[in-house]
């Protein structure tokens, strides 16, 4: 990896666009668990976003860990874009679950609820969904919610304590 990396980063150098060497340097970095792997993947996702030619199936997999890595530093903007460029095969449980945070966190309650729904939830989770109802008038539903978390006493305080859910 050591030598690679020089190597790599000099090929970059005659080639500023050319994606392979930029997901192998970004793919190197991370194997390395140096955060400069986030650098290199955003270029490559830029590039294959701006690309009219289909992406490699083995770039999915460091746009997994960039949506990761926004995620967790609440870039949800960032997270966004790659979720929706996302093909649904990629997508897994945790993946899925992270949508559905950052369209709640971006305040496009629509779509969280739309995404919450597919899933098995845990607590915390219903409680974003109920908040979602009620941010776009869904109180039956949010009601609903409240109800079935009403039995866990931090809950039924937490929602007491809420402007929007009293």
């Amino acid at each position: 990896f050591d030598h690679a990396i020089p190597t790599l980063l000099k090929a970059k150098e005659l080639n500023q666009n050319n994606t392979e060497i930029i997901f192998q340097i970004g793919s190197l970095y991370y194997k390395l668990n140096d955060s400069k792997y986030v650098q290199y993947f955003n270029q490559l996702l830029d590039k294959s976003i701006s690309s009219k030619e289909s992406i490699p199936q083995k770039y999915y997999k460091a746009f997994i860990l960039l949506l990761k890595n926004n995620y967790e530093h609440k870039k949800y903007q960032d997270t966004q874009k790659i979720i929706e460029m996302l093909p649904d095969n990629q997508k897994n449980y945790e993946i899925n679950l992270k949508s559905a945070k950052t369209y709640y966190f971006l305040g496009k309650h629509e779509k969280a609820i739309e995404n919450f729904e597919k899933l098995s939830l845990g607590n915390d989770d219903k409680y974003l969904l109920c908040i979602s109802y009620v941010k776009v008038g869904m109180t039956s539903k949010a009601k609903e919610v409240l109800w079935n978390l009403s039995s866990i006493n931090d809950y039924l305080e937490k929602a007491k304590s809420d402007i929007l859910l009293k």
